[in-house]
């Protein structure tokens, strides 16, 4: 009989974890030759084609990806990277919502989209996403810190106090916490940290 096209899929990340992209492809190739709805397989070779610096390659995959499964919030956060490492914000934040109808506490995705936002001057917005970020992980730093920066920015000092004492419990949470206690009120005209991590799929 013939090889069940997830087979494909599990030999490309196995290629692809050892440093051999070319084979990666043709297996993941394979894979949507015998699946052509098998969403997964398009996201992983977008995550390779991403990986090796093609983002329209990337985007095309992701975006066949969406197409077949449209809760497939990963394939949209990282199409939304590649957006807004274009400075397309517009269509990060586009993408970034999407992420978020399927997944509502993806909090890379509420943080990332709180960048483009604020990077298009909308700090409401930014600071909203911020906070969801901080409801989904309480202990990611830099969304406490790009906070923190707009409430300084806007004149809460009380709510800057606020998010300097969770910075500091966070601190004694995590002993790995690089960020300092003053950081808010010593950069406070500094844009938020555009962090783009992309997110590989487990099949």
């Amino acid at each position: 009989g013939s090889v069940d096209p997830l087979v494909y899929t599990l030999l490309g990340n196995e290629y692809l974890r050892l440093g051999d992209p070319g084979e990666a492809i043709i297996r993941y190739t394979r894979a949507i030759e015998l699946k052509p709805d098998f969403a997964e397989a398009y996201y992983n070779l977008g995550n390779l084609y991403l990986e090796q610096g093609a983002e329209d390659s990337a985007l095309h995959q992701y975006g066949s990806a969406v197409r077949l499964n449209p809760g497939f919030s990963e394939a949209y956060y990282n199409a939304g990277n590649i957006y807004l490492k274009r400075r397309a914000f517009e269509e990060a934040i586009s993408a970034y919502e999407k992420a978020l109808v399927a997944k509502p506490d993806f909090a890379q995705a509420h943080y990332n989209l709180g960048n483009a936002a604020f990077s298009l001057g909308n700090a409401d917005l930014a600071a909203d996403q911020y906070r969801k970020t901080l409801a989904a992980d309480p202990q990611h730093a830099n969304a406490n810190f790009s906070l923190g920066s707009i409430y300084h920015t806007t004149g809460r000092l009380d709510l800057v106090i606020l998010t300097i004492e969770i910075r500091v419990r966070v601190c004694a949470l995590n002993a790995s916490a690089s960020f300092s206690t003053g950081l808010s009120l010593r950069t406070s005209t500094r844009g938020p940290v555009i962090m783009g991590t992309t997110i590989r799929a487990s099949v």
